[in-house]
């Protein structure tokens, strides 16, 4: 199953901090969980819980928050039970507005509610990808979902060479896009990532159509490329 929750918060505080508050959240529950679960979203592997930041103009940040397994999701029921959250360089707490958790999803349910061949992604925080020991971020989508592939397999015992990923997604049309690189700051180091959004019209052949369904629905709840569990690679979908 698959977990989500989107949690606002009022910030009054220094919007200049030396990392995202994504981080910065993701540091502070750390606290509040079993050690043993903080220690295994430490560890250099495929993460479970994915989670993202996006501010509004009125002094609110939205905390997009998803689990791929139901132990990640502890941290989800965690958080909402927070009032406020203080965080690293800030005198000033995030103060909990209200949240909205989603029903637990299977990837099969999620895919119906794609009904539409055409659908916008939105690449809403910075993305990228380690590649021969180096981040990278080209304005090349496809590459990005090698991570969400690798994380279908692992955690919904799904079977999906990412090569038949490859295939499936050149059947896809681009109809339009909006890319470009943006800054992301994590501790002492910036990241370039790529952002922005594309008009995607899903392959004809339905088999196909079905694939591309389930990995774009997945990609909402796993992020893209790197750093997923820090704010980089939030991902949406329009339909």
């Amino acid at each position: 199953m698959l977990y989500r929750a989107e949690i606002v918060y009022h910030y009054a505080g220094n919007t200049s901090l030396d990392s995202d508050l994504a981080i910065k959240i993701h540091g502070a529950v750390m606290h509040f969980i079993p050690s043993a679960i903080a220690k295994k979203l430490h560890l250099p592997q495929y993460h479970s819980l994915a989670m993202y930041c996006l501010s509004d103009n009125v002094g609110n940040v939205t905390l997009y928050i998803s689990a791929l397994d139901a132990e990640s999701s502890s941290v989800i029921a965690k958080l909402i039970t927070l009032p406020s959250i203080q965080i690293y360089g800030s005198t000033v707490p995030l103060i909990q507005v209200k949240t909205k958790v989603k029903p637990a999803s299977s990837l099969d349910a999620l895919t119906k509610v794609l009904r539409n061949r055409e659908v916008k992604l939105i690449f809403a925080t910075p993305t990228v990808y380690k590649t021969a020991g180096k981040y990278t971020a080209p304005p090349s989508p496809e590459k990005y979902f090698y991570s969400v592939i690798q994380k279908m397999n692992q955690f919904s015992g799904i079977a999906y060479a990412y090569e038949n990923f490859l295939q499936d997604w050149a059947q896809c049309r681009i109809k339009e896009y909006e890319l470009h690189t943006k800054a992301y700051p994590v501790t002492g180091y910036i990241y370039t990532g790529m952002t922005g959004n594309m008009t995607l019209v899903l392959p004809k052949e339905e088999t196909a159509a079905q694939r591309m369904k389930e990995v774009l629905c997945y990609a909402v709840y796993s992020g893209l490329g790197s750093k997923t569990a820090q704010g980089m690679g939030g991902f949406q979908i329009l339909n």
